[in-house]
C-alpha cells in the first residue's frame, strides 16, 4: 500500500515537472524580445538579469522528475521489470538539475575561450539529449495505462 502511493505521488511529481519546465521556459521566452526559440537553445535563457528563472526552472523540474524516476523504479521492481529505464531517467533528471546551477555560456563563444561551468553545462545537455530517445524506449512500453489505471497493452 505504501509502494502505491509513493508511485501515484511520483507520477504526479513527474507530471508536474514535465509541465512546469515547459510552460515556464515558454514564458520565460515570450518575455524576451532578444529570444528566438528557433534558433536559440532555452539554456540561453538562464543568462542576463533574469536568468535565475530559468537556472530555478532547470532545478525544480529536475528534482521533480529524480522523484519520478524513483517512483518508475519501485514500479518496475514491483513488476519484476528491467531497471535499465529508470536508471536512464534518473541520469537525465540528474542531467536537467545540474543544468541549472552550471549555466551555459552566451552563444557564439569560441570553444577556447569557454569556462568550466559552460563546458559541463554543454556535456550534460549532450547526455540529457542523448539519453531521452533511450528513456522514451526503455520506461514507455512500461508505463502505458489508460485512464482506469489498466495497462494499455501487456509493455512486457
Amino acid at each position: 500500500m505504501k509502494n502505491k502511493k509513493i508511485i501515484k505521488f511520483a507520477a504526479l511529481a513527474g507530471s508536474i515537472g514535465s509541465a512546469l519546465f515547459v510552460i515556464t521556459f515558454t514564458i520565460a521566452g515570450w518575455s524576451r524580445p532578444d529570444y528566438d526559440a528557433i534558433s536559440t537553445y532555452v539554456s540561453a535563457l538562464s543568462l542576463g538579469p533574469r536568468g535565475g528563472v530559468q537556472i530555478t526552472n532547470f532545478i525544480v523540474s529536475g528534482m521533480l522528475m529524480m522523484v519520478f524516476s524513483r517512483g518508475v523504479a519501485i514500479a518496475f521492481r514491483k513488476e519484476n521489470r528491467s531497471q535499465t529505464g529508470p536508471v536512464l531517467l534518473g541520469i537525465v533528471s540528474a542531467g536537467m538539475f545540474l543544468s541549472g546551477p552550471f549555466v551555459m555560456d552566451p552563444m557564439g563563444t569560441p570553444p577556447a575561450q569557454a569556462s568550466v561551468h559552460g563546458l559541463v553545462h554543454s556535456i550534460l545537455g549532450g547526455i540529457v539529449f542523448l539519453l531521452m530517445l533511450s528513456v522514451a524506449l526503455f520506461v514507455t512500453p512500461g508505463c502505458a495505462v489508460s485512464l482506469t489505471g489498466k495497462p494499455l497493452a501487456n509493455g512486457r
